[in-house]
């Protein structure tokens, strides 16, 4: 009676090479980048609006309020979501 061959173990992981290692982070800094200067883009201009009507100021304000709420509260549910 011969034994049957043992089951071959799953390869391990193929570990990531250093090229995709790098473009993920370059692609985060590219994003990073490119979100700093739409923010300081948008900001200068509602700067800019408040400024030369300042009647504009309470809309403006309220209005940046509500989107940032938003944008919290959508980061909160990503963020419990990812768990």
């Amino acid at each position: 009676m011969s034994n049957p061959a043992p089951a071959e173990p799953p390869p391990p992981p193929q570990p990531q090479l250093p090229s995709q290692e790098s473009n993920k982070s370059l692609q985060l800094v590219i994003t990073v980048l490119l979100s700093v200067v739409v923010l300081l883009l948008v900001g200068g201009i509602l700067i800019y609006l408040t400024w030369r009507h300042p009647s504009l100021a309470t809309p403006i304000t309220t209005a940046v309020t509500v989107i940032g709420v938003i944008l919290t509260l959508v980061g909160i549910l990503i963020a419990i979501l990812k768990r």
